[in-house]
């Protein structure tokens, strides 16, 4: 979605880009003066617009980065609780990342939970690092790097800053249908031995 409208946006832009610059070149090939043509109008307009671009685009990027780091900080302690009673301990891969996953009870409540810590990366096991790719024009890419070996990998768009959540919400999801379907399979078995 948002590749396509980077698509439009640099289509509409282009399109004006050539709207007002093709007045300014002249009409059969000729050495090229800079100065001719920086004074016409057209000109100074896309120049303006490509400094509007870049700065309102560096200002985005700079919000962006200082809000990523106050939501990364609220989005660990969300979850953050330890699990007293374990029915379930492994790793788990998820968003092209191991994570130390367990499912249990905190133990003040019958409720279980899912907690997942890391990532690790999947090729040497160590805590992957967050970062920023850089690009040209667009913004920078959220990525995990790893400090033990050359493995990179870009985060999740839908989940950014939120993985850890994400990952628990899938390991309680992924045990409670395998519990039901367990369960049905028992009582299918009860039916057939009754019957």
């Amino acid at each position: 979605m948002r590749d396509k409208f980077e698509s439009l946006v640099f289509g509409v832009l282009s399109g004006i880009i050539s709207y007002y610059l093709a007045p300014a070149l002249p009409a059969a090939p000729t050495p090229f003066n800079f100065l001719q043509y920086a004074n016409h109008p057209g000109v100074r307009f896309v120049v303006f617009l490509l400094i509007l671009w870049y700065v309102l685009s560096s200002i985005v990027d700079w919000v962006r980065k200082r809000s990523r780091r106050r939501v990364a900080v609220a989005s660990v302690s969300s979850r953050a609780c330890d699990i007293r009673y374990t029915r379930w301990e492994g790793v788990v891969h998820h968003f092209g990342v191991d994570w130390d996953a367990k499912y249990g009870s905190p133990g003040y409540s019958d409720d279980y939970i899912g907690v997942a810590e890391g990532p690790y990366c999947p090729e040497c096991g160590s805590e992957l690092m967050d970062g920023d790719e850089s690009r040209f024009i667009r913004q920078d890419k959220p990525i995990w790097k790893c400090p033990g070996c050359p493995f990179t990998t870009a985060r999740p768009k839908r989940f950014l800053y939120e993985e850890r959540e994400a990952v628990g919400n899938v390991i309680e999801r992924e045990i409670e249908v395998e519990e039901n379907r367990m369960s049905d399979l028992e009582t299918d078995d009860n039916e057939e031995g009754g019957g």
